[in-house]
């Protein structure tokens, strides 16, 4: 059996399983209400654990609420985090807790696959549409810094503040990561006519000519 076929499978498996759990359920997914309008926090967490059926348990959104769950005998080896700031889902998945029912199934996928699956699972278990989310498959040992930042804000109810402020302990790292930031900014140029990035002290783009000192600039300068 080719990759394609085995992963065309457990589509197909993932979504009976989806059938048996959402039987009784008779609102359209597309109707149902966003996850972000009724987001308490900038970042949320759930743990996939297996209760009667597998469940989304909403935790800490911290690194090590994932170390606490991670020898529980009922714990799936997956935990889903929200940034409800940057509409970001990042689903981490252990490299090592036994997986269980569908979250065994959905480890076999990736790229658009596990996307679409992981939505729909979610949806029909929590009842709120996540359209508006970004979703990334996380694996453990290639965790991206994007996905570690998470551990490095403070956590705080969104109606207070609409974006991320670090905790204390990290706060001076940030500040040079921002000075960097502004530098980088300040000494890179791009051409305003086609984005092309200059050399640091010129100003006439050498791909199209565009000469910001003129008035119309040469734009035919640089072509062949």
């Amino acid at each position: 059996m080719s990759p394609y076929d085995e992963s065309k499978g457990i589509i197909k498996e993932v979504a009976k399983e989806l059938a048996k759990d959402t039987v009784k359920e008779k609102q359209p997914l597309g109707k149902l209400p966003l996850y972000s309008d009724s987001a308490t926090w900038n970042i949320e967490a759930y743990h996939v654990k297996e209760l009667v059926d597998l469940e989304f348990v909403e935790t800490a959104a911290t690194r090590g609420a994932i170390q606490e769950y991670a020898d529980e005998p009922n714990y799936c080896g997956m935990s889903v985090f929200f940034d409800n700031i940057n509409k970001e889902i990042f689903v981490w998945i252990s490299a090592y807790a036994k997986k269980k029912g569908w979250v065994k199934k959905l480890e076999k996928l990736t790229g658009d696959k596990f996307d679409i699956m992981f939505r729909q699972i979610f949806e029909s278990s929590m009842k709120k549409n996540i359209n508006d989310y970004k979703v990334y498959r996380i694996d453990e040992g290639q965790e991206t810094e994007k996905f570690e930042w998470l551990f490095m804000y403070e956590i705080a109810e969104l109606s207070q503040y609409r974006q991320h402020y670090p905790k204390p302990e990290y706060q001076e790292m940030f500040n040079k990561m921002e000075e960097e930031r502004q530098l980088k900014e300040s000494t890179v140029q791009k051409c305003e006519n086609c984005g092309w990035l200059l050399a640091a002290g010129k100003t006439i783009c050498p791909k199209c000519g565009h000469d910001p000192t003129s008035k119309k600039g040469d734009k035919s300068k640089g072509k062949k």
